[in-house]
């Protein structure tokens, strides 16, 4: 928590019938510094899937995940200027999971989002889980609090170009779903 400077989750839905199509969007901004010299790191994760309602309570899902990391470190004591870009790293998981729904009474119910992917496409490994509850207040909206993990295990390059983000993200998240 500490050094979270902005984190921000957005999901669009888009249904008809059994089949839905989602775009999921996650940012995070990152920084610490330490004896006057400061890291930032930006990520970008997006998650475009498509699901198929096989019944009320299970939605088999495919898709894929983008990576997209940046950062820089500044300071007085970084050579040879104040200011070194990191770079950008990005990349793409192919992911297959499903979201399962138990309902709990008319208004509340208990959701849970997992899939798995990389497969070595991208990553060696990624995965995700996501319990959260819900509360349907209206026709048109609920809220839901819950936590999520995201895990990544990626490598590239080799020698003073290796890249390795070998990460588990996980917090707590809530929302808001307004359903036209």
């Amino acid at each position: 928590w500490e050094n979270l400077e902005f984190g921000a989750m957005g999901k669009l839905r888009l249904g008809y019938e059994r089949w839905a199509l989602t775009a999921d969007v996650v940012y995070m901004g990152l920084g610490a510094s330490k004896e006057g010299v400061s890291a930032d790191m930006d990520q970008w994760l997006v998650e475009p899937s498509i699901s198929y309602r096989a019944c009320k309570c299970l939605e088999p899902l495919a898709g894929v995940r983008y990576n997209n990391l940046s950062g820089e470190i500044r300071g007085p004591g970084v050579l040879p200027t104040p200011r070194i870009p990191t770079g950008t790293q990005e990349w793409w998981d192919p992911i297959v999971g499903a979201n399962l729904n138990l309902p709990l009474g008319k208004a509340f119910s208990f959701n849970l989002r997992g899939d798995i992917g990389g497969f070595g496409v991208g990553s060696d490994l990624t995965w995700q889980v996501f319990p959260w509850f819900g509360w349907q207040f209206t026709r048109w909206g609920s809220v839901q609090a819950g936590y999520r993990l995201v895990y990544n295990d990626y490598e590239t390059g080799s020698g003073a170009s290796r890249f390795k983000y070998d990460i588990l993200t996980q917090g707590p998240q809530i929302g808001i779903t307004f359903s036209f």
